[in-house]
């Protein structure tokens, strides 16, 4: 599925989603955030879109990510324990057309002026990809990890995070990324991040609309 058509196929959710949500309870979903970008980041590469929801009371969230090999779907409760938010989410997605799942667990806490923030993220594969051509210990349930933290300094954070992907090493992940407003409604990111394992940057630019 190319770019172009999984881009028309979420464009086309989307449009639908003002008319029927507006009509909704204050606890249901509604469209917060939509961002487009291009480049690689620890989790996503080449052109990607990822629309968030939430409900006014903000108990919930959804995301939705496609990119051109992959994507997902995570849900689940947004909660608050002292100064502590995060996010407890069910995942479930495809890697070029291999089915995933796993929970998303992530928790923030100011530190004076900075913020604190630190992602979980354990995944089971169904099979081996057919592209993968390195050999795997096993070819079905294949486990995978993402996680670390990042420490956000007004609209710049420095992360470290760590991946495991089948049977590659694994993969030390620093990096430093912007996200700041140009507009109320509009905020242009970017990121750095050093892969360990091919021992070169990556590199990502996107734009995200925000409604008011």
């Amino acid at each position: 599925m190319t770019p172009l058509i999984t881009l028309a196929l979420l464009l086309g959710l989307l449009v639908g989603l003002p008319e029927s949500s507006s009509a909704q309870t204050e606890r249901k979903l509604k469209l917060q955030a939509l961002t487009v970008g291009s480049g690689d980041t620890p989790i996503s590469s080449g052109m990607s879109v990822a629309a968030h929801f939430a409900p006014p009371d903000e108990s919930q969230f959804l995301e939705v990510m496609v990119q051109s090999d992959s994507g997902w779907v995570a849900y689940g409760p947004q909660y608050t324990a002292g100064p502590v938010s995060g996010r407890a989410l069910a995942t479930v997605g495809h890697m070029t057309g291999v089915p995933w799942v796993g929970p998303l667990l992530t928790a923030s806490i100011p530190l004076g002026r900075a913020r604190l923030t630190a992602t979980q993220w354990v995944t089971m594969m169904g099979w081996k990809p057919h592209s993968y051509e390195k050999p795997v210990g096993r070819d079905q349930l294949i486990p995978g990890y993402f996680g670390g933290a990042g420490l956000g300094f007004g609209p710049i954070t420095v992360s470290y995070y760590v991946n495991k992907y089948i049977a590659d090493p694994w993969n030390t992940l620093p990096g430093i990324s912007y996200n700041g407003n140009i507009h109320k409604a509009f905020a242009i990111s970017s990121s750095m991040t050093w892969n360990s394992n091919t021992s070169r940057p990556m590199f990502f630019l996107g734009a995200t609309w925000q409604p008011q």
